[in-house]
């Protein structure tokens, strides 16, 4: 059984779509965002840790935890994603979180949000 395929879920974080914003958003690594991308001034960036070389888009990222501390990741994950999708930007860039322990869960989630049925 697939949970993300129940018709009738026991929660709503088993849909698809829970965790999806209404603006665009994709899931991409740093090396996988061109400098086109960067310089849009259209995309903010929804990051899982502090990046100093991703030093041309200062100012449109936020940062989901600036140490990687998984846990404040996920407690800040679902604020950041509403407030991003209230900001002025046409579409939202996320970074994946290291694929282990709670960044497979964070993961899950941005997948999600990136997710459009």
């Amino acid at each position: 059984l697939n949970l993300n395929q129940h018709s009738n879920p026991l929660a709503p974080g088993q849909l698809d779509s829970h965790y999806s914003p209404k603006k665009r958003m994709h899931l991409l690594n740093d090396e996988e965002i061109s400098d086109e991308i960067k310089h849009n001034p259209n995309v903010v960036y929804l990051r899982f840790k502090e990046n100093l070389s991703f030093h041309n888009v200062l100012g449109k990222q936020w940062i989901l935890s600036p140490n990687g501390d998984f846990k404040e990741a996920a407690a800040n994950l679902f604020h950041y994603l509403r407030e991003l999708d209230r900001s002025q930007a046409d579409f939202i860039i996320a970074q994946p979180a290291p694929n282990f322990g709670l960044g497979l869960a964070i993961n899950d989630r941005l997948y999600r949000a990136s997710k459009k049925i």
